[in-house]
């Protein structure tokens, strides 16, 4: 089987650290990542306009917190893993040495963001993990054949959805639950689950 999964907001907790330098920049205080809070995917312009920064000051502020995370050769590789995360991908990297291709499809920039990435996973259990870094996964699902995809962007579920519906594309789509994401009705296309480690139940490759 081929399995492509993302990784922020899937397995690690991205949110949190984000929000502690949107903290440091500006003072605005948020909650931490929870089952309730974010309701939107971008929280942080949510929280600019309720503090009153006109859009040029807050995208001035977000460009500041990128460039920090850009210029961060440990960001990428510290980010605290979600609830999970270490069993899912130790059995993900059993599932690879079974035959399984596993990928790890994620938007991630800055220094050596790949090389981070690969060292988290790796710190999680996955020994050889495969990352492909893009913001537009599509394409790179098709290429590689993906049988099953994960993810939890609203705007990548909604794409991918598209595809299944439109073009018959043979992908068994889950949503990983999030507050962001909880739309009324995501339709047949659209798998829901609260972890990585539920798809692998649900796809019979839990053990």
């Amino acid at each position: 089987m081929i399995l492509a999964v993302d990784i922020d907001g899937c397995l690690s907790n991205f949110t949190d650290s984000y929000t502690r330098l949107l903290q440091e920049e500006t003072g605005i205080q948020l909650p931490k990542a929870s089952d309730e809070w974010p309701t939107t995917w971008y929280f942080d312009r949510e929280a600019f306009e309720k503090a009153g920064y006109d859009k040029v000051k807050a995208r001035i502020i977000e460009g500041h917190i990128w460039d920090r995370i850009k210029k961060n050769e440990t960001f990428w590789v510290k980010l605290q893993p979600l609830s999970l995360a270490q069993v899912t991908v130790t059995r993900l990297n059993d599932l690879a040495r079974e035959g399984h291709d596993i990928y790890y499809l994620t938007h991630r920039m800055g220094i050596k963001a790949k090389l981070q990435t690969e060292r988290w996973l790796y710190n999680m259990g996955m020994n050889y993990p495969a990352v492909i870094m893009s913001g537009v996964k599509l394409p790179i699902l098709k290429s590689i054949g993906a049988e099953v995809f994960i993810d939890d962007k609203p705007d990548t579920i909604i794409e991918v959805a598209t595809a299944i519906r439109n073009e018959k594309a043979p992908i068994r789509l889950y949503r990983k639950d999030a507050p962001y994401n909880r739309y009324p009705n995501w339709g047949d296309e659209v798998r829901s689950v609260g972890s990585v480690k539920e798809m692998l139940e649900k796809e019979g490759l839990w053990q």
